[in-house]
C-alpha cells in the first residue's frame, strides 16, 4: 500500500509545462517597454497562481533570461530568484527583469521560469516561458 502511495506521489510530481498559462498559474508580462539607448530599463513579470493554488514559499523561483536578437542588449543578470522579486513574500510575486540597450531596434526578452505550485494537498514543480517585446530608441 505504501509503495502504491509513493508511486502516485511521484506521478503527481511531474513538471507542469506551459507557455505562460496553466490551470495552476499564469505568467503575466507587463506592458511593452520602450527604452532609451544606453539607459537601464526593465520589463515586468508576475507569477500568479490560479484560485486554489499557491507558490511554494520554501522552494525557490528561478528565472533565466535571454534576448533575441542576442546582439544589442546587455542583460546585467541572466538569472533571478524569488529574493529578487519586488516583494519576495507576495502570493503573486512581481519581478523587474533588468536590461540596457546598446543598439536601437526591436527585441524580445525571453523568461524561462521554474517554481513549485501547490494545491490543497500536494506541491509539484512547474515551469513556463514568456516572451516580452521591447524597443530601444
Amino acid at each position: 500500500m505504501r509503495a502504491l502511495a509513493a508511486a502516485l506521489v511521484l506521478l503527481c510530481a511531474a513538471p507542469v509545462a506551459a507557455e505562460g498559462v496553466s490551470p495552476e498559474f499564469t505568467l503575466i508580462p507587463g506592458d511593452p517597454v520602450e527604452a532609451q539607448l544606453g539607459a537601464a530599463a526593465s520589463a515586468s513579470l508576475t507569477i500568479s497562481p490560479a484560485a486554489g493554488y499557491s507558490l511554494h514559499k520554501g522552494v525557490g523561483v528561478t528565472i533565466r533570461l535571454s534576448v533575441e536578437p542576442a546582439q544589442g542588449v546587455k542583460l546585467p543578470r541572466r538569472r533571478l530568484s524569488r529574493d529578487d522579486a519586488a516583494d519576495p513574500r507576495a502570493d503573486a510575486p512581481r519581478f523587474d527583469l533588468p536590461f540596457s540597450g546598446e543598439a536601437a531596434g526591436a527585441y524580445t526578452l525571453r523568461a524561462d521560469v521554474r517554481f513549485w505550485v501547490c494545491g490543497q494537498r500536494t506541491c509539484r514543480p512547474a515551469r513556463g516561458q514568456v516572451q516580452i517585446p521591447f524597443v530601444i530608441r
